[in-house]
């Protein structure tokens, strides 16, 4: 037997399914997650405009891999290289 799964986005304002797409935004630190149909994306869009005309957008933020701090004896173990 085969089975089907479906996954339906519904917007999180109004429970519409129809052009939802997920979006993220941060303030003070903290970071959002919201989905949203094109027309609640729009408002969210208009309601922040005169903040986003306002600030200074920063530059995009590159990944950045962290590699495990070495322990001293692994740090002296090297030296002679």
């Amino acid at each position: 037997m085969a089975k089907r799964t479906i996954i339906v986005v519904e917007d999180d304002l109004d429970g519409s399914t129809d052009g939802v797409t997920t979006h993220r935004f941060s303030l003070d630190n903290t970071s959002w997650e919201i989905d949203l149909s094109e027309p609640n994306l729009d408002r969210l869009r208009q309601a922040l405009q005169p903040f986003i005309t306002a600030a200074v957008r920063l530059p995009a933020k590159r990944g950045t891999r962290t590699r495990p701090r070495r322990t001293r004896a692994e740090h002296a173990g090297s030296a002679g290289r």
